[in-house]
């Protein structure tokens, strides 16, 4: 069953299927990243991101469950992080070189270095592996506590979880990209795509009750989560070439910082652009559309799909 929430379905049914699909593939991440390190990190860094996408949405309903859970995410995702983030700036450096094949040599100084760096970063095979073992110890124990999950089953408090749900988020976006319009720091850009990313995974969700406009919107929330990445790894990368880590001669990390530090301003004016256009407004009437169109499949399990009013997105 695809991954979003069937309307004529509980809301607390779909919620635990929800959960249990995204801890599976956590799991299959992990599973992969034993053979192939670093697209099973990639791809369980992702499953991550999804369920506390879900959890988020759903916030409000448990929010001791939620509070506990989303740690727990949390401490995983970051546990996995140090090897990922090595592997990042190899394809930043990638990156860059493809948008300024004049600078491919001067890139290339940095290149090798960075990916020996990845090499080294988990070359003990034994400490992946317990990375892998905890990460699977941890996925098979929020499973089994899944059914302390407290969730509604009535249509009326699940369309009030949900649009709780989403308002938080957009609050968050909202605050974020005003914040990084003021500043312009690293961090709020970070915060930024991470509300980005939470918002077109809750759009997939709702997809059977929020279908105005969606998948235009996902598609431009796509976009923008994967620019504002490409901004938080060469703000990483230009941290790495200050902190005099890497080796490089003088001249050389002077001009790579200046390509580093110009591709970045570059990609924050234009994510910043785009973000305030699309979180400009809240969308009006969250909760009675839910409702309707919760109470409606309820009844009609072959209703046709209804519309929200007065939303962009």
């Amino acid at each position: 069953m695809s991954r979003r929430i069937v309307p004529r379905h509980p809301l607390a049914a779909e919620a635990h299927r929800l959960f249990a699909n995204d801890l599976d593939a956590i799991s299959d991440g992990l599973l992969l990243a034993r053979e192939k390190r670093d697209e099973g990190l990639h791809e369980t860094r992702k499953s991550i991101k999804k369920a506390r996408a879900l959890l988020k949405l759903l916030r409000f309903a448990d929010t001791d469950f939620y509070a506990a859970e989303n740690a727990r995410l949390r401490d995983l995702a970051r546990s996995l992080a140090h090897a990922r983030d090595a592997a990042a700036m190899v394809e930043a450096v990638d990156r860059l070189v493809h948008s300024h094949p004049q600078g491919a040599e001067l890139l290339e100084d940095l290149r090798s270095p960075l990916t020996k760096r990845r090499d080294e970063q988990v070359i003990d095979e034994a400490a992946l592996r317990s990375l892998i073992d905890d990460g699977l110890s941890r996925s098979a124990q929020m499973r089994r506590d899944m059914d302390s999950w407290t969730l509604p089953v009535d249509p009326k408090p699940a369309a009030a979880v949900l649009a709780d749900g989403v308002r938080a988020n957009l609050r968050r976006a909202e605050r974020s990209t005003k914040r990084a319009g003021e500043r312009s720091a690293d961090g709020d850009f970070h915060d930024l795509r991470k509300a980005v990313k939470a918002h077109w995974t809750q759009l997939g969700l709702l997809r059977d009750l929020w279908p105005t406009k969606v998948g235009k919107a996902r598609r431009q929330l796509s976009a923008l989560g994967e620019r504002l990445g490409e901004h938080n790894d060469l703000a990483v990368l230009l941290a790495l070439l200050r902190s005099r880590e890497i080796d490089l001669e003088r001249k050389r990390r002077t001009l790579l910082c200046k390509l580093v530090k110009r591709e970045k301003a570059a990609l924050a004016k234009s994510t910043l652009k785009t973000a305030q256009r699309l979180f400009d407004d809240r969308p009006k009437g969250l909760r009675s559309a839910f409702i309707k169109h919760l109470q409606a499949s309820a009844s009609s399990p072959e209703i046709p799909t209804r519309e929200l009013g007065a939303s962009h997105l």
